[in-house]
C-alpha cells in the first residue's frame, strides 16, 4: 500500500531518508512503521498550517486522535483539510486528502501493531498540541520535552516494533534499549530545531530556549537579524554539543543490534550518519539565520554517505572507527576554537 501506487511519490517526498530506511526493514514492519509515520506527518501538517486558526486546529487533531480509538463515518469531518493550500508542499495536500485511506490502514493493523501505532501517534499529537499553545520555550528543560514529544517518542515506537517482530533480537536488554532510541530521537530532534531557527523565527515561532537567549542579551525576535549570528554561536555550539552526546545512544543502539540483522541496522545507521554530518554543517554555517537558504548537506554528501554505509554497517569495527572519527571532527572543530577565545 505504501509502497506503491498512489502513496509511493507522497512518501518518498515527504519523508525523504526514512523512506528508503523503511524500505529496508522486515516487510512486517513497513507497513504500520510507514502508516505511523504518514499519520503523524498528516497531523503535523495540520497543526502547522497557518490558513485556518488555531482553535480549528485543535479540534481537527482532536478529531484525529478519537479517529485512532473508534473509526468514523462522518463525511465533513475532515472538512477543513479540503481547503487549498493548506499544506506547504503538495504532496503534503494529498497526504491530508488521502487521511480516511490511512486511517482505514491503521484499523487493518494487527492489534498489537495498532496499539503501538495508537500509543507514538497520541504522544507525538499531545506534543503539537502544546506547540499550539506557546510560541517559545522557557527554559533547556522545556527544550528537552519538547525533543521527547517531538521524536523521542519515535525512538521507543521503534524498539517496541523491533521487539515484537524480530526473533533475531530475542535477549537484548529492550529497556535500555527504548531510552537509548529515544535519547537518539532528542539528538536528532535537537539538530532540527537548530537547522530551522531561521524558518521558524519566519513562522513566528522559537524553540531555543529564551533563558539561555537572554543570558547572550538576546530575545526570540533577535533570530531574524542575521548579524546576531555572532552572539548567539555559544548557544548554538551548546546545542550540537548536547546533540552529538545524544547521538552516541544512537551509535549504542546500533551495536547492539546483531550483525545478522544487516538491513535493521541499516534503516538505523543512515539517520546517524546524516545527523552527525549535518552537526558539521551546521558548525560552520555562516548563513545559519537566513530563512532563504538551505541548511543540510549536499545531496552528493548524502548519496556518499548512503554507499558507505553499505561497506560499514556488518562491521563493529568500522562503525566504531567512523564514529570516533565524526566526533573528533566534530570536537575539532569551530566549537572548539570559539570556546577558547572566551
Amino acid at each position: 500500500m505504501l509502497y506503491s501506487g498512489e502513496f509511493k511519490p507522497i512518501f518518498k517526498k515527504v519523508a525523504r531518508t526514512l523512506y528508503l530506511s523503511l524500505r529496508v526493514l522486515p516487510k512486517s514492519l513497513r507497513e504500520p512503521m510507514g502508516l505511523a509515520y504518514l499519520l503523524a506527518r498528516a497531523a503535523d501538517t495540520i497543526a502547522d498550517t497557518e490558513l485556518v486558526g488555531i482553535d480549528e486546529r485543535q479540534q481537527c487533531l482532536a478529531r484525529l486522535k478519537s479517529r485512532l480509538s473508534e473509526p468514523g463515518t462522518d463525511p465533513d469531518e475532515w472538512r477543513l483539510l479540503r481547503w487549498g493550500g493548506v499544506a506547504d508542499l503538495p504532496e503534503e495536500g494529498m497526504l491530508l486528502q488521502e487521511l480516511d485511506s490511512l486511517l482505514a490502514g491503521y484499523w487493518r493493523l494487527d492489534p498489537a501493531d495498532r496499539g503501538d501505532v495508537k500509543a507514538v501517534l497520541e504522544d507525538l499529537i499531545f506534543g503539537m498540541e502544546q506547540d499550539l499553545k506557546r510560541t517559545s520555550l522557557a527554559d533547556l528543560q522545556e527544550l528537552d520535552t519538547y525533543c521527547h514529544y517531538a521524536a523521542g517518542v519515535v525512538g521507543v515506537f521503534w524498539s517496541r516494533m523491533l521487539a515484537r517482530h524480530e526473533p533475531r533480537l530475542a535477549g537484548l536488554d529492550w529497556a535500555q534499549m527504548a531510552q537509548w532510541g529515544d535519547e537518539f530521537g532528542k539528538g536528532l530532534q535537537l539538530i532540527n530545531v537548530i537547522k530551522d531557527i531561521a524558518k521558524d523565527h519566519r513562522h513566528g515561532r522559537c524553540y531555543l530556549p529564551e533563558t539561555e537567549l537572554h543570558r547572550l542579551g538576546l530575545t526570540p525576535q533577535d533570530l531574524g537579524d542575521s548579524g546576531k549570528l555572532t552572539t548567539l554561536r555559544p548557544l548554538i555550539d551548546y546545542l550540537i554539543g548536547q546533540s552529538l552526546q545524544a547521538l552516541t545512544s544512537g551509535q549504542n543502539y546500533i551495536l547492539q543490534l546483531p550483525r545478522m540483522g544487516y538491513f535493521i541496522r541499516l534503516a538505523a545507521l543512515w539517520p546517524l550518519w546524516i545527523g552527525l554530518a549535518t552537526l558539521e554543517f551546521l558548525i560552520r554555517d555562516e548563513h545559519l539565520l537566513d530563512p532563504n537558504t538551505p541548511h543540510k548537506i549536499p545531496r552528493r554528501q548524502l548519496r556518499h554517505l548512503l554507499a558507505k554505509s553499505f561497506v560499514c554497517v556488518g562491521t563493529d569495527r568500522l562503525l566504531t572507527r567512523y564514529f570516533e572519527r565524526a566526533t573528533d571532527r566534530l570536537k575539532n572543530s569551530p566549537i572548539e576554537s570559539r570556546a577558547k577565545a572566551k
